[in-house]
């Protein structure tokens, strides 16, 4: 081989699988373990010398990498877009290997949690057929590394952009995101396809109970425009009506705008219900009245110049008595009074490795949930315990815990 193999375990720490010739995949039996991989330099300089003709790979879950496997450049470019991913800046921000014309694997520094993903889309000429669009690749895979041979070409595969001796640039956050949240992401990204033909899902309407409200919010509808609003508010419009939330960690662009005026947020940060779709009221009540129903009705109804005139007299004495309890009960207390904050610093950790599951959801939530972290590795102890332990009764051990938080708290990162 005219690159030296070794650098690859020497000089990056990479460890590396063996590839008969004329293939792109292993054939030895128990591949995917570190231990059977080549990691030691001379080892792998040995091999090489022996077996000049065999191709070489990289394992990424023991070499601590990832590939974004392109594909197709052209449907993951309008992925991307849609997203609000800069394609072309992150094609350029990572090494690539190229094994044959527009295609190609970015190569980055992963976490260890990761593993394989990949979308496909069906084929614009047949409906009927799928093509993989990009594979997100990580753990027990490996990806062939230069100056293997490709097989369908019969061309070495070759470095390009950054160089790896530069060291791996860490996985953009954006891809991280979407890695990790698949499952949310999936469906998005297949209906992201532009010829596909099933209309995409469009989450239900929240319904509004009838009241002196209700035409007052579909005047306020009427008269306002959702992508002036969703723009006022900071949401940046990307493509074919997606916006990028102003409270987004990821930087994905995960607000989707229907035809009928209505939009729906992916984000969970947004203070949105993720049950159902939302109008420009809604979107004009969260950001400038913080939620406030009543205090919304009415300032819209003075902007729209809206009267009611009532049928009967109402007890002016018994609406202020019953503001005052309501604003008693719905009045937050003091952040000291807050159950949550009384809880002693024991209970906020587990002894043994289940402190392992705390500190693995306290460095990946998106806002710091310290009982919920505690909930999730108790949850998962319990799990992992009822295989060993059952009572007499044949009653397996079982924990169940509700997360009870605001909107936007981020408590579905407890799944």
């Amino acid at each position: 081989m005219k690159f030296p193999v070794e650098d690859y375990c020497s000089k990056l720490g990479w460890y590396l699988v063996t590839i008969p010739a004329g293939s792109k995949g292993p054939t030895r039996f128990g591949w995917q373990q570190p231990e059977k991989a080549l990691s030691d330099p001379e080892a792998a300089r040995q091999y090489y010398e022996q077996n000049p003709n065999h191709n070489v790979g990289l394992l990424h879950g023991a070499s601590g990498t990832c590939a974004v496997d392109i594909d197709h450049v052209e449907n993951t470019k309008i992925i991307f877009e849609e997203l609000g991913i800069d394609f072309s800046a992150l094609m350029q921000s990572a090494p690539q290997i190229i094994g044959r014309e527009n295609r190609g694997k970015l190569i980055f520094k992963a976490p260890p949690d990761l593993i394989t993903h990949k979308i496909s889309w069906p084929t614009s000429s047949d409906p009927r057929k799928t093509e993989v669009v990009f594979e997100l690749r990580a753990g027990s895979v490996q990806d062939v590394l230069p100056p293997s041979i490709h097989p369908d070409t019969g061309r070495p595969y070759e470095w390009a952009g950054r160089s790896i001796f530069d060291g791996l640039p860490d996985l953009p956050p954006q891809l991280l995101t979407l890695w990790r949240d698949w499952d949310n992401y999936r469906v998005q990204l297949q209906d992201i396809c532009p010829w596909k033909r099933k209309a995409e899902f469009q989450p239900t309407r929240k319904p509004r109970p009838k009241g002196e409200g209700t035409s007052v919010i579909d005047q306020f509808n009427d008269a306002h425009d959702m992508h002036t609003l969703l723009v006022q508010y900071g949401y940046k419009p990307t493509s074919r009506g997606r916006y990028l939330s102003p409270n987004s960690s990821s930087g994905l662009a995960g607000v989707k705008l229907f035809d009928d005026g209505r939009a729906y947020s992916h984000h969970a940060s947004d203070p949105f219900d993720n049950a159902h779709t939302f109008d420009a009221f809604e979107l004009w009540m969260q950001y400038e009245h913080m939620g406030n129903v009543q205090k919304a009705v009415k300032d819209a109804a003075q902007m729209l110049n809206v009267t009611q005139d009532p049928d009967h007299e109402y007890d002016k004495e018994a609406i202020e008595h019953g503001a005052k309890i309501a604003a008693n009960i719905m009045a937050k207390p003091k952040q000291a009074d807050l159950p949550l904050n009384t809880v002693p610093e024991e209970l906020l950790s587990v002894p043994g490795v289940l402190q392992d599951v705390v500190n693995y959801y306290t460095v990946t939530a998106i806002k710091p949930q310290t009982q919920f972290a505690v909930q999730a590795a108790l949850a998962f102890g319990s799990v992992a315990m009822g295989r060993r332990w059952v009572t007499d009764q044949r009653n397996f051990t079982s924990l169940y815990f509700l997360n009870i938080g605001e909107t936007g708290s981020g408590k579905e990162h407890t799944k």
